[in-house]
């Protein structure tokens, strides 16, 4: 009996990993489809057709819509910092300290985020990254604070745009994780449901008539992207409680591949229609205050069906490749957008036959790649497991890694206001 009973102890461990691996394998694709997106834009967009036989299917959308990898990153997020609340709640265990759920969030984002703004803050004073050389910039910047100024909100490395809304949405997690519970979490997904279309459309009253690029910085803060965040929280509630039952287990497995192509074929009905209505969609159409949320609850489901562990989601997200493209998926959304923005200067690019988007992808993945494995390794993975810290010539931070995330916060953010402030002097 003990030797069955470890034996499926070991199956179950086993198969969690790979579902683990599998969600690490989700952000890689998040971060890819990003990728893809912006390799598009800077390209100059060009429509992309798959010729079968004398069928011409447009497959366009995959590239206008990569932007919606962030979309999948706000619904993991809500998904995997939710899951061990929810495990906690269901065996019955104390709840995981929100000190420690602070300090693990500020050690997984600030340092590398840090590190790079440290590197890019030169090219501003060069004029080679977007946005005015002020100090105001680079201070709001440091204190993650850039989404309340629109002329600063997409500046410095475009992808930066979404890293407030993310943080915000840490802030909130507490109060949100608590309303998760049996009987309040009803209440949350139908207040959730109230309030982001309602602060949609109460906005745009106010700047229909205000520019592209502001009026979609302004209705993507936290409180237009709450349901996202919220959608994968609910899913991770949902995925431990059918654990929980009678063969629920077995059920989800079964289950798994039919919830991932359900929440697949939803997601591709709106990315076509919003290809085909993204004008309409910005101009204060309806879909402005539904589209967003359908396509969270899609990406939800989606999550739930890899995470449930059908062999298709497995075989597609749990692979070395996808796992790997996960590992670094935060390091390659930080530096993909440089990168590609100086090739597309090149004009060799803009040369060649073709549809531009491809060789400069092709051309600019080698580089993201071997950055981003770089980066992983020596500046985001130190402070991820500490320990390694002590490998070498970061090995005085250890002690501040295990116990002043704060500290390593503050002196960072003084350290780059006080860069920003003799720079400016200097140009003066």
């Amino acid at each position: 009996m003990s030797k069955a009973l470890d034996t499926a102890h070991s199956q179950a461990s086993e198969t969690a990993s790979l579902y683990l691996d599998a969600l690490t394998g989700v952000r890689g694709f998040a971060a890819c489809w990003v990728l893809l997106y912006h390799a598009w834009v800077a390209a100059g967009p060009e429509n992309l057709y798959l010729f079968l036989g004398d069928q011409r299917i447009d497959v366009t959308p995959f590239l206008s819509g990569g932007g919606l990898g962030v979309t999948v990153f706000f619904v993991l997020s809500g998904f995997l910092l939710a899951l061990p609340f929810a495990q906690a709640r269901a065996r019955g265990q104390a709840r995981p300290r929100f000190p420690e759920f602070f300090r693990r969030r500020a050690l997984r984002v600030l340092p590398a985020y840090y590190a790079q703004l440290l590197l890019l803050i030169p090219l501003l004073w060069f004029g080679l990254a977007p946005g005015p050389a002020e100090v105001a910039n680079v201070a709001l910047h440091a204190l993650m604070a850039h989404n309340f100024n629109l002329h600063y909100v997409a500046t410095i490395n475009g992808p930066y745009w979404s890293m407030p809304t993310e943080w915000n949405f840490y802030l909130l997690f507490p109060l949100l994780i608590l309303c998760c519970g049996p009987r309040r979490w009803p209440w949350l997904l139908a207040i959730t449901l109230l309030l982001v279309p309602l602060y949609r459309w109460t906005l745009f009253q106010y700047i229909a008539a205000w520019p592209l690029g502001e009026r979609v910085s302004l209705i993507d803060q936290l409180p237009g992207r709450l349901d996202q965040f919220v959608f994968g929280m609910l899913a991770a509630h949902l995925l431990v409680f059918w654990r929980g039952t009678p063969g629920g287990r077995a059920a989800l497995a079964r289950w798994g591949d039919a919830i991932l192509a359900l929440g697949c074929l939803i997601g591709l009905v709106l990315l076509y229609w919003m290809h085909e209505h993204f004008r309409r969609y910005l101009a204060g159409h309806w879909s402005l205050y539904a589209w967003n949320t359908a396509f969270g609850l899609a990406t939800a489901l989606c999550i739930l069906g890899i995470a449930a562990g059908g062999r298709f989601g497995l075989a597609l997200f749990a692979n070395p490749v996808s796992v790997w493209l996960g590992v670094v998926s935060y390091s390659v959304y930080l530096w993909h957008f440089p990168v590609v923005d100086a090739l597309s200067r090149q004009t060799w690019i803009a040369s060649l036959p073709g549809p531009h988007w491809l060789p400069l992808t092709l051309a600019a993945l080698p580089p993201i790649l071997a950055v981003s494995a770089l980066w992983y390794r020596y500046v985001e993975r130190p402070f991820l497991v500490p320990e390694t810290l002590a490998e070498g010539p970061l090995a005085r931070l250890a002690p501040l890694a295990r116990r002043r995330t704060w500290l390593v916060a503050a002196l960072a953010a003084l350290g780059l206001v006080t860069w920003a402030a003799m720079w400016q002097l200097l140009r003066h």
